[in-house]
């Protein structure tokens, strides 16, 4: 290697490490005038935010560098502003819908190679491609089963919440 390759490759790595190091140093006043976009909050997302010494739920109404106020939620008739310094954690209500879909599609083309493989009147004795082949009928009901469970994985995962953390986060 030369010299001029030594030190691009060295200044590229410097930047690696001193760039995410120096980018975490914030000051408190910045750390809570982007607590809103760190948190990536919009309104109506449904929020738990502990707050010493309290946790409240409810949907976000407005998020600004000094208040995040939180909507009515289960039986609390009221909104409530929560001052942006005193949040410790705060956790955004998510959903499954990409591991479902992951699962979905594995399982479904697993289960659908077995079973396409397994009916017999589709498979022939020729060693040709095409429809009297077992190899390639099994490939179908594999792309078939893949898109079935991946839709009814996706369908499950939207249907089952979860909390996420975002600050700290």
């Amino acid at each position: 290697m030369t010299v001029a390759t030594n030190v691009a490759l060295v200044t590229t790595l410097a930047f690696c490490v001193v760039g995410p190091v120096g980018a975490q140093q914030t000051r408190p006043a910045d750390a809570a005038a982007s607590l809103c976009d760190r948190a990536r909050l919009q309104p109506g997302m449904l929020v738990r935010v502990h707050d010493k010494p309290n946790t409240i739920i409810g949907p976000v109404i407005e998020c600004s560098p000094e208040a995040l106020q939180v909507g009515p939620h289960m039986g609390r008739d009221d909104s409530l502003t929560i001052p942006i310094k005193s949040v410790d954690l705060l956790w955004v209500r998510g959903d499954n819908k990409k591991l479902g879909l992951f699962i979905g599609l594995g399982v479904g083309a697993v289960a659908g190679y077995f079973w396409n493989g397994v009916d017999a009147s589709l498979c022939s004795s020729t060693t040709t491609p095409g429809p009297g082949n077992c190899a390639a009928n099994r490939m179908v009901g594999a792309a078939i089963g893949a898109a079935v469970g991946g839709v009814i994985g996706y369908v499950i995962g939207a249907a089952t919440p979860h909390w996420v953390r975002r600050i700290p986060g």
